[in-house]
């Protein structure tokens, strides 16, 4: 390999690497599916869908509270999500586990107070 195909090479690399999306931005490019499909899930009425619709798709954080990049939440509504199942475990028995598809991809979710 000379040098052009080493520099194309690593330059394909950090595009697909680029390419790839992180939860909380693939979540805000999806957020009225992940509404539809909580809903769904969740049996929510026009209001519950309105309410939900206005949080804010944030930056979430593990068990301890430190902000972590593989988890996204719902505003105030006790879900977090992530592609990671890892990163969405119950820990303290006070939360349920949960699965959706939204765009195509598997979403890990976390529900407290659900």
């Amino acid at each position: 390999m000379d040098n052009f195909d080493l520099k194309k090479y690593l330059a394909e690399g950090r595009l697909l690497k680029e390419q790839q999306e992180d939860i909380l931005s693939f979540l805000k490019n999806n957020k009225a599916e992940l509404i539809q499909v909580l809903a769904k899930k969740y049996g929510f009425d026009e209001d519950d869908i309105e309410e939900y619709s206005e949080m804010e798709i944030l930056q979430a954080g593990d068990s301890e509270g430190n902000e972590d990049p593989e988890i996204a939440g719902l505003g105030e509504s006790g879900l977090d999500f992530s592609f990671n199942p890892e990163k969405v475990k119950d820990e303290y028995g006070d939360a349920s586990e949960f699965i959706i598809n939204v765009g195509g991809k598997k979403i890990y979710g976390l529900a407290y107070n659900m």
